[in-house]
C-alpha cells in the first residue's frame, strides 16, 4: 500500500513539473524584402491574361493581364521593370522611375491602380517597417509639362496622393499617405515610407488622389486625368541608418491665364476694369486666385 502511495506522489510531481515549465521560444525568422531582384522584368509577357500571382521576398504581388485589346496586352497592379531612362513621352513608355532605375540593383517595381481590384500587397501578418517610392516618369510628365491631354499642369493648389491603406484579414486598420506632389513640389526622388505606424497587419492596399479629374455625373463618379502610376521598391526593408530625404522636383505652377492660352473651354472677360479669367464656371484672377 505504501508503495502505490509513493508511485502516485512521484507521478503528480513530474505533472506538476510539466505544466510549469517555460515552454520554449524559437527565434523567429528575419522577413525578406521585396527587392525585385528574384524577378526578371517583362516576365508578364509570358504569362496568361487575366490575374498572375507572384512573390518577391516574403511578399506576394498581382499583376492583371487585360488581353481585351489582343495582339495588344495592357498591364495593372504591379510590373517589374528595369527601364533606366527618367523621361516618357506617354502611355507607351510607363514603366520608368523619374530619377531614372531602382532605388538598389537593377529592378523596381510599378504599380498602375487596376480597377479588376488586384491593387494590394500580401503577406504573413507583421508589423511591416515600410518601402521607398518614386514617381512615375510618365505621371510626372503629365502634371509638369502638361502634354499628356486631358492632364494639364499642375497649379499650386492641386495634389497627387498615394494612399497605404493596412489591413488585417480584410479589415482596415489605419492609412499613410504620401505626398506625391503638393505645394508646387513632387517627389523626383526615392523617398522612405514608414509602415511602421499601421502596426501588425497582413495587407497593404493602394489607392491615389489627384485634384486634376473630371465627373460624367455630377460628382458621383471621377475619371482621373493624372496617369495614376507610381514606382517602389525594396518593400519591407527597414529605413536606412542616416537617411536624408531627397530635394523635390519643382513644378512650372501654371496660372488661369496660363491655361487660358492652352483650353478652349476658358474665356477671358473683364469685371470693373480688371481682366479675369473663366474657366468651368469658376474665375480666377491673373495670379490663378479663386475669385
Amino acid at each position: 500500500m505504501m508503495k502505490k502511495i509513493y508511485l502516485f506522489s512521484v507521478c503528480m510531481l513530474m505533472a506538476s513539473i510539466q505544466l510549469t515549465a517555460t515552454p520554449r521560444t524559437l527565434p523567429q525568422a528575419e522577413t525578406q524584402v521585396a527587392t525585385f531582384e528574384d524577378m526578371f522584368a517583362g516576365i508578364q509577357e509570358i504569362w496568361g491574361t487575366g490575374v498572375n500571382q507572384w512573390q518577391s521576398g516574403d511578399f506576394t504581388f498581382t499583376t492583371y493581364k487585360d488581353g481585351a485589346y489582343a495582339p495588344a496586352y495592357y498591364y495593372y497592379s504591379f510590373v517589374v521593370s528595369d527601364e533606366t531612362a527618367n523621361t516618357s513621352t506617354g502611355y507607351m513608355e510607363p514603366y520608368r522611375s523619374t530619377s531614372g532605375g531602382a532605388y538598389e540593383g537593377n529592378n523596381f517595381c510599378v504599380w498602375y491602380s487596376d480597377w479588376n481590384g488586384n491593387n494590394s500587397v500580401t503577406f504573413a501578418a507583421q508589423t511591416v517597417p515600410g518601402f521607398f517610392v518614386n514617381n512615375n516618369a510618365y505621371t510626372v510628365a503629365a502634371f509638369v509639362e502638361g502634354n499628356q491631354p486631358p492632364a494639364r499642369i499642375f497649379r499650386q493648389d492641386d495634389l497627387l496622393l498615394l494612399y497605404a491603406i493596412g489591413k488585417k484579414e480584410g479589415h482596415v486598420v489605419d492609412t499613410v499617405t504620401v505626398e506625391l506632389a503638393a505645394n508646387g513640389l513632387y517627389i523626383a526622388d526615392w523617398t522612405y515610407v514608414d509602415l511602421s505606424v499601421l502596426g501588425e497587419i497582413d495587407e497593404v492596399e493602394f489607392a491615389m488622389f489627384t485634384t486634376d479629374r473630371i465627373s460624367y455625373d455630377e460628382g458621383i463618379t471621377y475619371y482621373d486625368n493624372t496617369p495614376s502610376y507610381i514606382c517602389l521598391d525594396n518593400f519591407g526593408a527597414a529605413m536606412p541608418e542616416g537617411y536624408v530625404a531627397p530635394e523635390k522636383g519643382i513644378i512650372p505652377v501654371q496660372t488661369a491665364l496660363d491655361e487660358a492660352a492652352n483650353d478652349t473651354k476658358t474665356e477671358k472677360v473683364m469685371l470693373n476694369g480688371r481682366l479675369m479669367i473663366v474657366r468651368d464656371g469658376v474665375m480666377y484672377d491673373l495670379q490663378g486666385i479663386r475669385q
